[in-house]
């Protein structure tokens, strides 16, 4: 029984071995998907809610925590119906894509504070 299994052991390491490719060049991918991207904060205030956010994930930023800047507390149901009054990050700064983006928005018709 165990003549048999050193083959097949044998086959498994070669197998594994062409599997993994080695080399830098897997070295040096690694390293690049460790690095955060970066993206330049655009200038979102005025806009409506999920217009804005559109514009962030469309830079590659999809972390994002949202307020009623009235105070009240509401939550953002329909997206549509809020616009941005303030952001975290300003606009202009560049940013690593993992930061979370602040977005306080009012209803739409309502007067940002």
């Amino acid at each position: 029984m165990r003549d048999r299994a050193l083959p097949a052991l044998a086959l498994s390491l070669l197998l594994l071995a062409g599997c993994s490719g080695g080399g830098e060049s897997d070295t040096a991918t690694a390293a690049e998907s460790q690095t955060p991207e970066t993206f330049v904060m655009p200038d979102v205030v005025g806009m409506n809610l999920q217009e804005a956010q559109e514009l962030l994930q469309s830079h590659g930023s999809y972390l994002m925590d949202q307020e009623d800047a009235s105070g009240r507390r509401r939550p953002q149901l329909r997206d549509s119906n809020w616009q941005v009054c303030a952001q975290v990050p300003e606009p202009g700064v560049e940013s690593p894509t993992t930061v979370m983006v602040e977005l306080s928005a009012v209803k739409l018709g309502e007067t940002c504070l």
